[in-house]
């Protein structure tokens, strides 16, 4: 018993002794433990986050339905041009300067004059000896004037605006020539007293009925009008009236980009007439190609077209700002039209020298053709200039000023109709060809 009081004396000592000797550790080293802390929290950047652990792999992704974000709705800004008046209108005047190209309007084909060393035959083919070349004569089309005028007027409606344009562009087009005819001497079948040379040169005609100028039967005297003409003349008119109606909205899709999509209505009346004119002046010669003689004569040929049109567009016009209130624009349009063309029509005479040796009295013969029909026509447009801008009298007024170069394409536009048989007498190609325009726009325009 007093061995075990004993140990258990023994045991409270050396569990005292440990407990002191922890208190006094914990007395010399409790200032580098505050301190360490102090530092710890005090010296932290309140705006940091605090570290996570580095992942030890990569995490999986979700599997879809992936969640819908969460976007803001908004909408472009408008960027039309805003005055102080209440008004909220413009008005625009353009000249514009335009060259019109329709494919398919040759005069003729122009035969140069060379040398035949061979003996001529009055009906029978013969063997020409150098290559026969021709060159096409064209048509000369040149630039001309014409102006545009519009009016605008901007609605409350989600900001849009509506827009409305009338052109006027006529014009006349014109192309002549004379060709040498050359010769190789005198036809040795020349009617009596007439000595008649053998043509080399001249120019063939492309317009008319080439089932005219044929035989009633296989003598000369039944020739109603020459197949080789000396002199050809063209004259062309085209009238066009375009009227425009459209509504689009102006609207930023960047800090110095911006659109303008527009759709609506557009209507076309396009008036055509061609006169060709093909004569002989000098005298009765015989043509290589035709080997037949060439009395004095004029085959005159006048075609018209009129048509109407009308059908939606669409459009989309942008702006470039660079600064100092100029900027780059680009425009483009597309429409298709449903057109009625209300007269096409062709009459030809043949006009002849009457009473020569060996020829009937023929003075005239006329020949006509005329038709109607509709179809669908496609029209598109681009333009590229520049332009200018700036608002004045406390921003009351805002005058636009701005110069571009305009292309056109009227698809199918030349319905002049061209007969090409002899045989099949109302074969013939129709439409004919595109209508181009291209040529410069100057533009005003006032907003108030």
């Amino acid at each position: 018993m007093l061995r075990k009081l004993l140990a258990m004396a023994e045991k409270t000592t050396y569990a005292q002794k440990g407990e002191q000797k922890m208190l006094n550790l914990l007395r010399k080293t409790a200032p580098w433990i505050v301190a360490s802390l102090a530092t710890s929290v005090f010296g932290q950047d309140g705006c940091a986050p605090a570290r996570s652990p580095k992942s030890c792999c990569c995490q999986p992704k979700p599997c879809p339905p992936w969640p819908e974000p969460n976007l803001i709705p908004a909408y472009n800004h408008s960027a039309r041009v805003e005055t102080s008046h209440p008004w909220d209108v413009w008005g625009e005047a353009s000249f514009i300067y335009w060259q019109p190209v329709q494919e398919n309007m040759d005069v003729g084909l122009v035969l140069e004059p060379h040398s035949l060393p061979v003996t001529y035959v009055r009906v029978a083919p013969f063997t020409v000896g150098p290559t026969t070349s021709f060159s096409a004569l064209d048509m000369d089309f040149k630039f001309k004037p014409g102006f545009k005028v519009g009016a605008g007027w901007k609605m409350n409606h989600d900001m849009w605006d509506a827009h409305l344009e009338y052109t006027w562009f006529h014009c006349k087009q014109h192309r002549s020539k004379t060709a040498d005819i050359g010769s190789t001497g005198i036809a040795p079948s020349s009617p009596p007293g007439f000595p008649v040379q053998v043509n080399t040169g001249g120019i063939l005609p492309t317009w008319g009925f080439p089932f005219v100028n044929t035989y009633d039967d296989s003598t000369a005297a039944d020739q109603l009008g020459s197949l080789i003409f000396e002199s050809a003349e063209e004259k062309w008119h085209l009238n066009m009236d375009l009227l425009e109606l459209d509504v689009g909205r102006w609207c930023y899709t960047g800090c110095k980009l911006t659109f303008r999509p527009a759709f609506g209505l557009r209507a076309a009346c396009i008036r055509q007439h061609a006169n060709v004119v093909y004569s002989n002046t000098r005298g009765l010669g015989v043509s290589v190609i035709t080997q037949l003689a060439t009395p004095i004569d004029k085959n005159e040929i006048n075609a018209r077209t009129n048509s109407w049109g009308i059908g939606p567009k669409i459009a989309l016009d942008t702006n470039w700002a660079v600064g100092k209130g100029f900027r780059f624009f680009g425009d483009m349009e597309a429409d298709i039209l449903y057109t009625r063309y209300t007269k096409l029509s062709m009459s030809q005479q043949n006009t002849m020298l009457a009473g020569l040796p060996g020829f009937n009295s023929i003075v005239a013969n006329p020949v006509k053709y005329k038709d109607h029909r509709g179809a669908l026509r496609t029209h598109l447009e681009l333009e590229l200039g520049l332009g200018w801008g700036t608002y004045f009298d406390c921003n009351n007024w805002y005058l636009d000023l701005s110069a571009g170069y305009e292309f056109q394409v009227f698809y199918d536009q030349n319905m002049f109709k061209h007969f090409d048989s002899t045989l099949v007498n109302g074969s013939g190609s129709l439409p004919y060809g595109n209508l181009y325009i291209q040529g410069l726009n100057v533009t005003a325009r006032l907003d108030f």
